[in-house]
Order: structure tokens, then sequence, then C-alpha cells
């Protein structure tokens, strides 16, 4: 018994008092304030005082108000999973036969019967998340043309926004356009030149040769080569340090399961 009340207009007191006793266990339970007409009701009846009561079943630490004899209202249920966190679990059973709620040997019985690892399914999945980073690092390490990347959705798509976080779109921007078949002016207007608007990076000869009536295949050739030795190589070591980064996260959850 945690503690308990004569009368009824002592239950508030008695009530702090079982929460004060119940801190004191150190087992932390989410407990609710009993219906003072319903148990004030039966103490009057019964002539007897309301008990707060902390008793353990089987895996379940519970607290009730008793009177008479008889449960009059359950106020906080926890249960004693070491299987979901084995640390919290423990303290628990300590604070049972501390408080002689609990035999050492029904404690011990409990531990041993408790599972001592990790649940499998979880650390099945966060393999599965390493592992899985770690084949697509491995794929996007293999993308190293301006090809390759078209060809990966999702790698082209992340390319193209490191591009304009970078500043550097144009490249890109000019290719799609040559690949589209953007009318001829416009592209030089946009992209060839002082006097565009988003200058392509292309040698002196190549944008003497477009200004002159030349086609686009030498310009097209150079910003493909700039990409892949340039902005490719920086997107890349970038996505490299977030999947290592992430790589890194996943391994230390593993190694926390136990």
């Amino acid at each position: 018994m945690l503690s308990s009340a004569a009368k009824p207009d002592g239950l508030d007191k008695a009530f702090a008092s079982a929460k004060k006793a119940l801190s004191l266990t150190g087992i932390d339970m989410a407990v609710k304030k009993p219906d003072e007409a319903k148990v004030s009701a039966k103490m009057t009846k019964a002539g007897k005082p309301a008990e707060f009561m902390l008793s353990c079943s089987g895996e379940t630490v519970m607290l009730s108000i008793e009177c008479a004899g008889a449960v009059v209202a359950e106020l906080g249920e926890l249960s004693i999973d070491i299987a979901k966190d084995r640390k919290k679990g423990l303290a628990i059973l300590d604070a049972l036969v501390t408080a002689k709620l609990m035999s050492k040997a029904q404690a011990e019985k409990l531990k041993a019967g408790a599972r001592t690892g990790p649940d499998p399914k979880v650390v099945a999945n966060e393999l599965r998340k390493i592992a899985d980073l770690k084949k697509k690092m491995a794929a996007d390490g293999k993308i190293t043309t301006y090809e390759d990347a078209k060809r990966d959705k999702v790698f082209f798509a992340g390319l193209t926004d490191y591009c304009v976080s970078e500043f550097s779109q144009e490249g890109l921007e000019f290719l799609a356009a040559v690949e589209k078949k953007t009318n001829r002016d416009k592209i030089i207007q946009q992209f060839i030149g002082k006097k565009a608007k988003t200058q392509v990076n292309i040698s002196d000869a190549s944008e003497k040769n477009i200004l002159a009536g030349g086609d686009f295949d030498a310009a097209v050739d150079e910003v493909k080569r700039l990409i892949k030795s340039d902005t490719m190589k920086r997107y890349q070591d970038m996505l490299k340090k977030q999947y290592e980064k992430q790589i890194s996260a996943a391994e230390a959850e593993l190694k926390a399961l136990g």
C-alpha cells in the first residue's frame, strides 16, 4: 500500500502521497486522478478507508484504489517490456524488488526470459538500409558523362538542382536547347558570345564558328567535356559525402541496437 484515506475528504491528500511514494520507487508511470464521487460512495457504504495500492501481475505493474478488499478504480498501468526497452525494463524490475512488490526470483525469471538481443526485424531493416545506400553510392559513382546522367532521371534531376545552386546551369540549358532543336537565333541570343543572356563556356573557335553560321556540334562536345571534368566531378564528390554521412548514421543506429 502506498497511502490511504480514512475519510472521503482525505482522498486528495492520499492521492498526492501515493504519487510521491510511486516516484520514490523509481517507477515512471502515468496515473489518473480517481473519481472522488465513486470512491466516496464506496467508502461510505463499506465504512472502510480507501487504499492506494501498487501491485504487479506477470509483466504488468498497476496502481489502483481499493476499498474493503475490492478494486474501485485502476489509476495507472505500466508494462515491463524488457524486449522493447531493456534498460528501462530492468530498472522497473529492480524498483519492484526494492519496493517488495516482487521477489528477486520473480525478477530474475523475467530477466532470463527476456530477449537479450535487438529485434531481428529492426536489425534486418537497418542492414538493408545500409546495403541500399552503398549500392546506390556505387551506382551513382559510375555515372561520369552527360549521357550517363541523362539516362538516370533521379541523378540528372539532382545534377540540375546542384548546377542551379552553383549558378552554373547554363551548360545543361544550352545542351537541352540544342537537343530540342530550339530556334538557332534564340540559342545564340541566350548562350553564345559576350552579349548572350547566359553565356556558355566554349572556346573562341567554337564561338566564331557558330556566329559565322556553323553548327553547334563542337560547342556541344566542349560543354559535355566540361560537365564531365568539372561539374560532374564536384557533384559526385558532394553525393559521396552525403551517402557516407547517411551510411555512418545508419551504422550508428545499428550499433546502438546492441
